[in-house]
This record gives structure tokens, C-alpha cells and sequence, in this order.
């Protein structure tokens, strides 16, 4: 089966090399989504699931769970790098013998798994509160600019998300902020932050959202 290959590989490159130690290639914006589409059941969906909702067979048993690549907008290279140097302090390997072209492929059909929906605009004030709420509570590990570059990176075991890279939903968003995200650093913030605050700082991290970020911007 498909998922046991994409298990046991993880297994053998959990440990991803080391980002920048070879040139990430360019990806195609256009690859075919049919052949990407075979990529992704060979080796992405025993983990990430066949609709990427981070629900396939192998989630069960990986700390930190797989992304729910389905919640997110992803810029193209948010993908690419994850493909191309693995996450660290998660079972996602790098998959650098894969072709260009079949990465690009790949790249391709996670980034359509997310069909974005209509969402309220934020009542008057929530961005200025949001934005109070992460300087004091979020950009020591996410960053100043939501970049996932904040001073405490290096103690980390887990890279924190970019959101520059990556916008989860609204409902994502909340989830993680109430909830944590298990195996990794991010705890709960429910009962340290109010409901306000709450939506308030995820409709904030939502906008440092750049379609066009590149991870090389700041090396």
C-alpha cells in the first residue's frame, strides 16, 4: 500500500538536511496536476490524507500531527521549501530524490486543496487589538513580522509557523489558539486570552499573509 512506502520513508529522512545546504529548485506554477496528483497518493497522503486534511492513515501515530494542508493557504514556495528540506522537529522528510517536475506537481495540488470561503471583516478596532495581542504574546517565537523568525527560534524544537508563508483559515486560526497544537510548543491560549482577543490576534497573523513570500527573502 501507497501510505506504508510514504510511512517507511519518513521514517528513514526524518531527519531533513539542513535548509540551504544545496539550491532548492524552482517550482512550476503550472505542472500537471494529473501527475502531481500521483505524487501526492504515492507519498503525501498516508499522512496528510487523500484531501490533505492531515487524516490519513499514518496521522495517528506522528507528535506533532500532520498539517491539514486543507485549513491553509500556502504561498508556492511555502511548499516547495517544506519538499525540498523537510520540517524540523516533525516526522516530514525531505523528498530532494523526487524530479523537479514531480515536486512541482506536488507543489501544485497541496496548494488546491484549499478553497477559501467568504469571511467576515473584523468589527472596528480587532486589528489594533490583534496586533497588541501578538507583540506581547506571539512575536517572541512567530516574529516581529510573522516570519517564524522570533528571538526564542533557536530553542525551539519545533520551526514555529511562518505566516508570512501561510494563512489558515479563520476557523484553523482559532483552533490553534484555543487549543494548542500538540507536540509542539504552541499552547493553549484560552485561559490567558479572552474570546476578543482571541479573534482579534487571528485576524491579525491572517494578514501577514504574502502569496508571493520567498524563504529566500531573508538569507
Amino acid at each position: 500500500m501507497a501510505y506504508l512506502a510514504s510511512l517507511g520513508r519518513a521514517r528513514q529522512l526524518v531527519e531533513p538536511p539542513v535548509a540551504g545546504t544545496e539550491k532548492q529548485p524552482a517550482f512550476d506554477a503550472n505542472a500537471d496536476q494529473a501527475r502531481g496528483q500521483v505524487v501526492y497518493a504515492r507519498n503525501c497522503a498516508g499522512c496528510h490524507g487523500p484531501r490533505g486534511d492531515g487524516d490519513g492513515p499514518g496521522a495517528a501515530g506522528l507528535s506533532p500531527k500532520p498539517a491539514n494542508l486543507a485549513a491553509h493557504l500556502y504561498s508556492a514556495d511555502r511548499v516547495g521549501f517544506a519538499l525540498w528540506n523537510g520540517v524540523r522537529g516533525t516526522a516530514m522528510p525531505s523528498w530532494r530524490d523526487l524530479s523537479s517536475s514531480d515536486l512541482s506537481a506536488a507543489v501544485r495540488v497541496v496548494r488546491e486543496f484549499h478553497i477559501a470561503s467568504p469571511e467576515p471583516a473584523p468589527p472596528a478596532g480587532f486589528l489594533a487589538l490583534g496586533e497588541q495581542v501578538y507583540a506581547d504574546h506571539c512575536a517572541q517565537c512567530h516574529g516581529e513580522q510573522g516570519a517564524g523568525d522570533g528571538p526564542a527560534v533557536s530553542e525551539i524544537a519545533v520551526a514555529p509557523t511562518s505566516f508570512v508563508a501561510q494563512r489558515a483559515s479563520m476557523d484553523e486560526a482559532l483552533r490553534a489558539l484555543r487549543n494548542g497544537v500538540a507536540g509542539t510548543p504552541m499552547a493553549p491560549w484560552n485561559a490567558k486570552l479572552s474570546d476578543a482577543e482571541l479573534s482579534a490576534v487571528a485576524y491579525f497573523v491572517r494578514g501577514f499573509y504574502n502569496s508571493d513570500y520567498s524563504s529566500h527573502a531573508r538569507k
